[in-house]
């Protein structure tokens, strides 16, 4: 049976670079196939969509970005302020 090597064989391969006995250029030859073997699968084997974030996730992002822009921007111009008030030219 044929093992299909994923991104965590090409890790656990570079795990056997502790190992005593090691052959480097056997290792290396390993490793390049199965990197060789990813990108293949990459290139024919596209990812499937993701799921649509549900409505809590949309409302939590809603939530951040507020707070991180649209809060400061609402006070400053409560304000009467600029973000470049103060700063020198």
């Amino acid at each position: 049976m044929a093992i299909r090597p994923d991104v965590a064989k090409v890790v656990a391969g570079v795990n056997d670079l502790l190992r005593p006995k090691l052959e480097l250029d056997e290792l290396a030859g390993h490793i390049e196939a199965m990197i060789r073997s990813l990108v293949t699968q990459a290139w024919n084997e596209p990812l499937p969509p993701a799921p649509p974030p549900t409505l809590g996730a949309r409302a939590r992002r809603q939530l951040a970005w507020g707070r991180a822009y649209l809060a400061p921007w609402v006070l400053r111009h409560a304000r009467g302020r600029s973000r470049g008030d103060g700063r020198a030219a």
